[in-house]
């Protein structure tokens, strides 16, 4: 059971933050790791409150959070008999982009995140997905233009026609539908941020306004200053950032790299 720490004078002096997560495990995925570590500098900075729906890593139990709030999923009455007919399993997903199980999620979502809005207020939203998680930002997309300022983190892409082949699936109706709610969440968003650069431009066609709002934040992050990097540095601004990350002796050190680092 999560204790709040005494953190009440500090909520009312530091900005409030609230971050909606679909997981926080820090050693399951890159996601969870990178999203743990933001959680973790923010929480240094800002007051935080955190809504997450799925996994939460033990780290984030250890840091100074203002409040911890899970949302409990469940799967709808009836899906497992649903899911057993193929049409009545395909055909809401082909025009909506959403199954029964998946909507029925959106719809718990969307209730967590009105209440939690609805019972205080916060001066910014920090959306974080994983993976093909993105019921988050789905939910909080149908909260517009009245959840006020929010930013985006940008893992991976979204819907799965925009994985890169040969992972991508055909744009029917329901991927157009996801496409274009997740167009409108990145021109009313304030900010995006994305682990590599390769992904804000491979994602820039399909969602014109990333390219004057997106930011890279590596996986490597923690190792920098709280610094939000451009997404198109001048090459000296470059050299300095990475001149900042701490060497590893060949040596002594076994270095395992992220592939989307690499990126």
């Amino acid at each position: 059971m999560y204790k709040k720490p005494n953190v009440q004078s500090m909520d009312k002096k530091k900005a409030r933050i609230l971050i909606i997560a679909e997981e926080l495990e820090y050693d399951r995925t890159s996601c969870g790791l990178l999203n743990t570590k933001m959680t973790e500098v923010l929480s240094q900075h800002f007051a935080v409150h955190l809504l997450v729906g799925g996994r939460v890593g033990q780290p984030i139990f250890e840091l100074p959070l203002a409040s911890i709030e899970q949302v409990k999923l469940q799967q709808p009455t009836g899906w497992k008999l649903l899911g057993k007919v193929p049409l009545l399993r395909s055909l809401p997903e082909k025009l909506t982009g959403f199954n029964h199980a998946s909507y029925y999620k959106l719809q718990q979502w969307t209730k967590a995140i009105k209440h939690k809005l609805a019972k205080d207020s916060y001066d910014l939203v920090l959306l974080l997905g994983s993976g093909m998680g993105w019921y988050a930002h789905m939910a909080f997309s149908n909260l517009l233009p009245y959840a006020g300022k929010f930013v985006i983190s940008i893992h991976d892409p979204f819907p799965m026609a925009m994985l890169p082949e040969p992972y991508n699936v055909p744009i029917d109706n329901g991927q157009r539908q996801l496409m274009k709610r997740f167009n409108h969440l990145v021109e009313q968003a304030a900010g995006c941020y994305a682990p590599s650069q390769r992904l804000i431009e491979h994602l820039n066609p399909a969602y014109p306004a990333l390219a004057s709002k997106a930011v890279v934040v590596p996986h490597l992050a923690h190792q920098l200053p709280f610094l939000l990097q451009p997404a198109s540095p001048p090459a000296e601004k470059q050299v300095a950032l990475l001149a900042k990350i701490q060497p590893l002796n060949s040596s002594t050190h076994f270095l395992l790299v992220h592939m989307g680092t690499l990126l």
